[in-house]
């Protein structure tokens, strides 16, 4: 009985290795504590006993039962004492739900070096029916006593042993070997009383039998004995190797793979795969180890995208500078009326080099997520139908294109141009996919998610999903886990950049979705985008000022330390009409406007200069003219510039590059506003 029940603690010091990787102490960390701990006690037999975590000040953050005191509980285990072998503390009886609650032996386990702790309970009723009312003959009795000698739970039917101290020898003994004595039971019976000491707790069994029972069977069965002896020895030897099989070796392996996952090696799987208790515990913690193993490779991912940003961000404003300049200098020099024909044909070849430049670098910046977005409610049926005729002139005749809409799709927030970007992007990819020609399907649907996905990582919500599908070659295992990386392609060399499905990658995620892919060699690809649902009213399309209306007569402070900039967008703005004032840095821009006489009915800015930078200027000037109207403009990204605090994410701000026709347009919208 003994064996049995350190058996019973040592699987529960099994499970909670296995669960402690899984569970946590942080704020607002209960709602996650709970799921791991009732997922996993939903694969153990019923009655194996709850689960706790706590922090370090005692309260229960964490629960495998539904826990209505608010996280208070009636014992204090992060004050129960020092630890026993492999840092275990075994505690109780105790109650921790409160005097009616369940009373129960306590497993606990250290998560963290701030105090909290997990915590198995193993319910006095499992220890019973389990243990001590296991092959007990009738009128006998076993007992689980503390090293003391006192009783805390019995196979009796009557509480009768409850809290008495079982006066023998054994009972105060400090090894685990059996001792025997004598007791006296109820009714003053004489009971034949074998001891034995738990390896896992500070715990003994006592098995007593009266002695009239005892002694007559061992009279009666003395010489029968003598003669079965040998095959007893031989049967018991075999049993012993049997129990030890079963149990004893299985649990050994499994504190084997719970150390080795808790050691970091993800990959590694149990092998206990039996249809008992242990092989359910094993197959638990498979489980865990696949949805930590998912969750790891989600955070390199993230990790890689954020590092590759960080690069982008770093050259954007020099680069973005240099392109305003360039960009801005040929479409000034295109303009001409003395060009000769050679001469426009060059500065149009250098203009398109400049605009894919502009077009590269913000494709690193939308895969490394550094776009600032512009998110109204859309309806996706329309963005595909406003991509349709462009599809059909790109895709080729060789391809048909095959569109299922939902017919009351529900909307979604996005920035309808991004998702044109990325509609396009997938549409193309799937294109060269099929060089000899198949079937593209765009499908766009309604989904409801009512229990968590974790192979998509969709928490329980509504949602609109588009999918874009092809019947090309389809991809393996090796390309699908790349196929988001910067700068990877399949295709040969020069017919792509590898920022496609990046760029798409980086879009989704920005805009609060989720992209995953449905591919094999021989059956082609299926991508699948999961946008929330948006219960927002539908405002319909942004309004975009023409370049017939882009052109005024107000005065436009412009503020750049850069001066090839600064010249640049001076000669664009006087070229549509505007009076146009610069200055150099912040210093400068406020001596220009301290007289009362000196009119300016807008500020255009950059946002870092030396000195005094664009957000502290705009302070300054709105001290002396409250109403002034501002527009930022920065070679850094927007999501950078908000970031660093330089500006809040909704002022007026325009983006470097820009050409003469972007920023008249964007000064009008400005002014008019």
């Amino acid at each position: 009985m003994a064996e049995h029940l350190d058996a019973r603690i040592g699987t529960t010091e099994l499970a909670l290795l296995a669960l402690k990787s899984g569970v946590r102490n942080a704020a607002g960390a209960r709602a996650e504590n709970d799921k791991v701990l009732r997922t996993f006690r939903s694969d153990l037999p019923r009655g194996f006993g709850h689960f706790l975590v706590v922090d370090g000040s005692g309260k229960n953050i964490g629960s495998s039962e539904v826990d209505s005191s608010g996280g208070a509980l009636a014992v204090n285990f992060s004050a129960i004492g020092k630890p026993l072998s492999y840092g275990f503390r075994i505690a109780g009886p105790l109650r921790p739900f409160g005097a009616r609650g369940l009373q129960a032996l306590a497993v606990i386990y250290p998560l963290d070096s701030a105090g909290s702790r997990i915590i198995g309970l193993i319910p006095l009723s499992a220890i019973q029916r389990e243990v001590l009312r296991r092959d007990i003959p009738d009128a006998s009795l076993a007992a689980l006593v503390s090293r003391s000698g006192d009783v805390i739970t019995s196979s009796a039917s009557t509480s009768y042993w409850i809290g008495r101290r079982i006066e023998i020898a054994a009972a105060r003994g400090a090894d685990s070997a059996g001792r025997v004595g004598t007791l006296i039971g109820q009714n003053g019976a004489a009971l034949y009383a074998a001891f034995a000491l738990s390896e896992h707790a500070p715990l003994g069994i006592v098995v007593g039998t009266p002695e009239s029972i005892a002694f007559a069977k061992a009279r009666r069965d003395m010489w029968r004995a003598i003669g079965w002896g040998a095959l007893a020895f031989f049967l018991g030897v075999l049993l012993a190797s049997t129990q030890a099989t079963k149990i004893i070796r299985p649990l050994y392996e499994l504190e084997s793979d719970a150390a080795t996952l808790g050691a970091g090696d993800l990959k590694h799987r149990s092998r206990i795969n039996s249809s008992d208790e242990l092989g359910r515990l094993g197959r638990s913690i498979n489980a865990m180890a696949e949805r930590l193993q998912r969750r790891e490779a989600e955070a390199l991912q993230a990790q890689k995208m954020e590092s590759v940003g960080q690069l982008a961000g770093g050259i954007a404003h020099d680069f973005n500078n240099l392109l305003t300049v360039i960009g801005g200098r040929l479409e000034l020099l295109a303009s001409g009326d003395q060009l000769s024909a050679d001469a426009k044909e060059d500065i149009a070849e250098m203009r398109g080099a400049t605009t894919r430049a502009v077009s590269l670098t913000r494709q690193l910046l939308a895969f490394s997520r550094k776009q600032l977005l512009r998110p109204r409610v859309i309806d996706l049926n329309a963005i595909v139908d406003e991509i349709e005729p462009m599809l059909r002139r790109l895709i080729g005749e060789d391809v048909q294109i095959v569109i299922a809409r939902e017919p009351r799709l529900e909307r979604v927030l996005a920035d309808s141009s991004q998702i044109h970007q990325v509609l396009m992007n997938l549409c193309l990819n799937a294109r060269d996919a099929m060089p000899a020609g198949g079937v593209l399907r765009i499908k766009t649907r309604n989904q409801a998610v009512t229990t968590e996905d974790e192979d998509k990582g969709l928490p329980v919500g509504r949602y609109v999903v588009v999918s874009v599908t092809d019947t090309g070659q389809g991809m393996d295992a090796p390309t699908k886990a790349r196929i988001f990386d910067p700068f990877f392609t399949t295709k040969p060399a020069g017919k792509g950049t590898g920022l496609g499905l990046a760029t798409v990658y980086g879009i989704v995620r920005q805009s609060g979705a989720k992209i995953t892919v449905d591919t094999a060699p021989g059956r082609g690809s299926t991508f699948f985008i999961y946008f929330p649902a948006s219960d927002a009213e539908f405002t319909g399309e942004y309004a975009v000022a023409s370049s017939e209306d882009a052109r005024g007569t107000e005065t436009i402070l412009i503020v750049e330390d850069e001066r090839s900039v600064r010249e640049l967008a001076t000669k664009m703005l006087e070229a549509r009409g505007y009076k146009v004032i610069a200055a150099s840095h912040g210093g400068d821009a406020m001596q220009l406007v301290q007289g009362p006489e000196q009119k300016i009915d807008l500020v255009l800015t950059d946002v870092v200069m030396p000195g005094m930078g664009g957000r502290e200027l705009v302070e300054n000037l709105r001290r002396l003219r409250p109403d002034i109207k501002v527009v930022f403009m920065s070679g850094y990204t927007d999501d950078e510039i908000v970031k660093r605090g330089l500006l809040d994410p909704d002022v007026d701000f325009i983006q470097k590059p820009f050409s003469a026709e972007q920023l008249g347009a964007h000064m009008r919208e400005a002014l008019d506003d």
